[in-house]
């Protein structure tokens, strides 16, 4: 990221652009421009070829719903004057604890793209914003965004993998515990009632 911007900067002043005039705001805008595709792309790609589709066909209606849902209501939130921008939050929750990062990271991508859009045509809840605070408040958005599915679908990863320890750990023990021990004669298998009725009938 501080190459990236400290060479887009240095670029804009070698070649005279007028936007290099003003240095100071270039530089922290391009820095945090790759620092938010850096903690919402980057995740996406490195997980992305780990993520496979739902293989139980029960998740697939959910899937679609929550695609249908975020694209209704992910617009109209970052398109409103309003600024019901924290509506977008409930649906990430539950994209990543449903779908841990893939669902999560795609959701928070999504949100991000709009959001970018409508802080570029300067509607919602960046009407009559300054360029500084519109960079301030889209940036907030989208980091609070990436860092929200970040620490969930990190929380469920760890928990399935408690789980999987605890469960490969408990079918060790029972494997142990049936497995006959060197030496030992196999156990007598105590007599039963009915065998008791039939030594009584030879008898």
């Amino acid at each position: 990221m501080l190459i990236s911007s400290s060479a887009g900067a240095g670029l804009l002043l070698a070649t005279g652009d007028p936007a290099a005039e003003n240095v100071r705001e270039v530089w922290p805008a391009w820095w945090v421009g790759d620092a938010m595709g850096v903690l919402l792309v980057t995740p996406l790609l490195l997980v992305i070829r780990r993520v496979r589709a739902p293989v139980r066909w029960s998740r697939w209606p959910e899937a679609l719903g929550l695609t249908v849902i975020s694209g209704c209501l992910v617009p109209l939130a970052t398109h409103n004057p309003a600024s019901p921008l924290f509506v977008v939050y409930p649906l990430l929750v539950r994209a990543a604890l449903r779908f841990q990062l893939g669902g999560g990271m795609t959701c928070a991508l999504f949100a991000s793209v709009v959001a970018t859009a409508a802080a570029a045509d300067g509607v919602g809840p960046f009407e009559g914003l300054s360029e500084v605070q519109v960079m301030i408040d889209l940036q907030a958005f989208d980091g609070a965004l990436a860092l929200t599915a970040l620490l969930l679908s990190a929380v469920i990863a760890e928990q399935r993998n408690t789980r999987r320890s605890v469960e490969r750990a408990c079918q060790e023990l029972v494997e142990v515990l049936e497995r006959p021990t060197a030496g030992e004669p196999p156990a007598l298998r105590p007599p039963r009632e009915e065998d008791g009725r039939r030594h009584g009938a030879d008898r």
